[in-house]
């Protein structure tokens, strides 16, 4: 009997153990959509720094909470922000009520693409509702979700728990 017997694949037998490769394969294909839509709408900035200019359309923001904002770590915001701030989008100010902050902020050529990416965000927000509705799940709310779970217990516990022979 061949492994292909049950199922159309081996991957399915283990089905969702996969979930994070078809994750992943959606993620890029959300982020190649965000480039392409944001691209036809003269746009030009990379779709995973649309939230930090998000953030900073509302205010300035030290690094520390754009990265809680965000969920990244503090490298992954700086990564982020080189490339906004040697395009001209966003620059360090200094904090008048604390001397030791520097908050980066949106540059006037920032906030034109801020008020640009507001217009791309919408039309974004209302593409996955349509999809939800479609596949018949908020799949934003249901990520959090599981984000949440995931802070209680992380995956190499639940799949560890799993795993181990039960101690007797």
């Amino acid at each position: 009997m061949s492994m292909n017997s049950r199922s159309e694949t081996a991957l399915d037998d283990y089905a969702p153990a996969f979930l994070g490769m078809i994750m992943s394969r959606l993620v890029d294909e959300i982020v190649a959509a965000g480039s392409e839509t944001a691209r036809a709408l003269s746009i030009d900035l990379p779709p995973r720094s649309m939230s930090i200019i998000t953030l900073l359309a509302e205010r300035e923001r030290s690094v520390t909470e754009i990265a809680l904002a965000v969920g990244q770590t503090h490298a992954g915001v700086i990564k982020n922000m080189k490339p906004l701030a040697e395009s001209g989008l966003v620059t360090r100010f200094d904090d008048n009520s604390d001397g030791r902050r520097k908050p980066y902020g949106l540059t006037p050529k920032g906030r034109n693409i801020a008020g640009e990416l507001d217009h791309l965000l919408k039309a974004g927000a209302a593409a996955y509702r349509e999809l939800f509705e479609e596949i018949g799940i908020d799949l934003y709310d249901a990520v959090l979700r599981a984000d949440a779970a995931l802070k209680r217990q992380s995956m190499s516990q639940r799949m560890l728990a799993k795993a181990m022979p039960a101690k007797r």
